[in-house]
């Protein structure tokens, strides 16, 4: 959490609803709520080799989950509603997916792929899986099948209800 701009370390009062918060809040809120999951999850035993995701790296990056937010946000000009879908899409995936746990090996990868798709889902204007794999840090062909593999365990319903 270090990494998170210490001039939003008090409290503050958000919008009850998330999508019209400044897009900075949205940014730490998400980060610190992520931050909670990752290290609670990072205490448990890994899953065997047979069992990892493709989404597990073999280390952990050395970008913060903030600034890696911040970087796909910057990048990428993402609206609020693309940050909350990726939210979204950690429930969605956990429930259908037993292997996958968002932890300090995962969060990376999932938070690229589900912006990627949930902005492919939401916008009508999005950018190409090359730019989205150069923002990410990774090879398209990468991309290309965290992209798969994610649509696949969603069975392709990546629009969230009551948006």
């Amino acid at each position: 959490m270090s990494n998170i701009p210490h001039s939003t370390q008090l409290r503050k009062k958000l919008p009850s609803n998330f999508k019209d918060c400044s897009q900075d809040d949205l940014l730490i809120m998400i980060s610190r709520m992520l931050i909670s999951l990752i290290n609670m999850n990072d205490s448990l035993p890994l899953p065997s080799s047979q069992n990892l995701t493709r989404f597990h790296s073999r280390a952990p990056p050395l970008i913060s989950v903030y600034d890696y937010l911040n970087r796909l946000t910057k990048y990428n000009s993402l609206e609020n509603s693309i940050l909350l879908t990726s939210i979204y899409y950690i429930d969605l995936l956990t429930s259908v997916y037993p292997n996958f746990n968002l932890n300090s090996l995962t969060v990376h990868r999932f938070l690229l792929t589900a912006i990627t798709i949930g902005s492919k889902g939401l916008c009508d204007f999005f950018c190409t899986n090359k730019h989205y794999a150069k923002i990410g840090g990774v090879t398209i062909n990468e991309l290309n099948i965290l992209e798969i593999e994610f649509l696949s365990k969603l069975d392709w319903k990546v629009v969230p209800k009551n948006i």
